[in-house]
């Protein structure tokens, strides 16, 4: 008896836009409060009269934090400006599909050759701007569809879903 197979079409998606525009507005803050740290500390750095010190710790984080929040605020902001204008609003990051059953995955390998990929190793495939990382475990395997090189546009995202759509009907003859 075989067991029920999990096949699932999986994308990032317009939620991957706001984990990259966090992640950028997280650099560009550390790096802006850094340089203002330093830059306020050089100038208004209490050398003679050291009870001034917490005054000066309190006036320094007080700046920092709302220099911090406007920059993070701004970042965030724009980097989810930037990459929707970049990447459109339906971009998929990567495909994910699962099954269990060996002699899919040999069925699959030899579908991944009709559709031009080229086995570069045992477990990775590439075509053009597309990769395919194909892991297998013990009873199960993971096919992994994504571009090349995180450069995503618009023909791009409309080759991966073409494929990924081909791989997913292919998947659910089994």
């Amino acid at each position: 008896m075989k067991e029920k197979k999990t096949n699932l079409l999986l994308g990032a998606g317009p939620s991957h836009l706001f984990y990259h525009a966090f992640v950028l507005a997280l650099i560009i803050t550390t790096v802006m409060v850094l340089m203002w740290t330093i830059l306020l500390s050089f100038q208004r750095m209490p050398t003679h009269d050291l009870n001034q010190l917490p005054s000066f710790y309190t006036f320094l984080l007080i700046t920092i934090s709302g220099i911090a929040t406007m920059v993070f605020g701004i970042s965030f902001g724009s980097a989810i400006f930037g990459l929707w204008l970049k990447c459109g609003s339906n971009h998929l990051y990567f495909y994910r599909v699962a099954g269990v059953d060996s002699d899919d995955y040999k069925a699959l390998r030899k579908y991944l050759e009709e559709l031009n990929f080229v086995s570069e190793k045992s477990d990775f495939f590439s075509r053009n701007n597309l990769s395919i990382y194909l892991k297998t475990d013990d009873a199960t395997w993971i096919l992994m569809l994504r571009p090349r090189a995180w450069n995503p546009n618009l023909k791009l995202n409309q080759e991966l879903q073409e494929v990924a759509w081909h791989i997913q009907k292919f998947v659910e003859k089994f």
